[in-house]
């Protein structure tokens, strides 16, 4: 049997791929890797980088599959080729909602097919436009570890791999999720850190916070979280007020808890979510801040 021995280097022989980093990160104001389109997000992030196991987490409705489409879009606009497993959402409704997104059009409306002419005309150059961007969407819903490294192999060049969502994986097993969703999440880290990519992995989060007031999610809301928080470099945590209070002030806010960021500062993100869009984008008031994270 043939041993494999670990690749262990000099610092000689590492440095000019650090400072090459730094270099990068300097010549793109601060971002070295992907780009979310969300400028607060990349600013705090300094962008998605590879190897890197990113998680958003969020109770149903708040946007978790919204903000992965959001980013797809945007990875995509790069000319950086981008996955989707999709496990629990069809095909042409991750489309749908990408179009809904890029466009700024009325999700509802395009769903119901009632377009008028000009609105067809539009969406025959939209398909164009649209078809051109580096997007692979797979909506197998018995995906699983190996069926998603195998499609990895499949794309050229791919750039960034988003799975939604982590539960649904043919791996997790309901009568032991602890064991199951540490290995998944363990597998999925090392699957970034092989390719070279981050890996963005959308998970539910308990009931537990939407039982009291500010219904505000925390690390401790993610489904066995101990295994989910020890693998992810990133944790990204959504809430939206106006879920559980339809008269709240600022309907279209939306608050991004980065809850976890292993090289970085923890905070919260003020973001503007705009639900017929199925949009998110910053929410900065104008006025140019020091910090993009929400003041206390």
């Amino acid at each position: 049997m043939t041993k494999v021995y670990p690749k262990i280097f000099s610092i000689d022989n590492l440095l000019p791929a650090a400072i090459s980093d730094i270099l990068d990160a300097k010549k793109n104001k601060g971002i070295k890797g992907l780009k979310t389109g969300i400028e607060s997000l990349d600013l705090s992030l300094s962008g998605l980088q590879k190897g890197q196991l990113i998680v958003i987490g969020g109770r149903p409705r708040l946007g978790k599959s919204s903000m992965a489409h959001n980013i797809i879009i945007n990875v995509a606009e790069q000319n950086i080729p981008v996955a989707l497993f999709s496990l629990e959402m069809k095909c042409s409704s991750v489309i749908q909602r990408i179009i809904s997104t890029k466009y700024e059009f009325d999700n509802a409306i395009l769903r119901s097919g009632c377009l008028s002419e000009k609105e067809l005309t539009n969406l025959n150059k939209w398909k164009e436009e649209l078809s051109k961007l580096p997007i692979y969407i797979s909506d197998f819903p018995y995906a699983s570890l190996d069926f998603i490294d195998d499609g990895i192999k499949t794309i050229k060049n791919i750039g960034l791999v988003i799975i939604d969502y982590l539960t649904l994986l043919q791996e997790i097993d309901v009568t032991n999720p602890v064991h199951s969703i540490g290995r998944v999440t363990r597998e999925l880290k090392l699957m970034a850190m092989k390719y070279e990519i981050p890996i963005i992995l959308i998970s539910q989060l308990s009931r537990a916070c939407t039982l009291r007031p500010p219904y505000k999610p925390s690390l401790e809301s993610l489904r066995d979280s101990g295994n989910i928080e020890n693998d992810a470099d990133v944790v990204l945590l959504l809430h939206r007020e106006v879920i559980y209070n339809p008269n709240c002030p600022n309907p279209e806010e939306a608050i991004l808890s980065i809850a976890k960021q292993r090289d970085g500062s923890s905070g919260d993100l003020r973001l503007r979510f705009i639900e017929k869009y199925m949009k998110f984008s910053d929410k900065l008031g104008g006025k140019k801040k020091e910090s993009f994270f929400e003041e206390e």
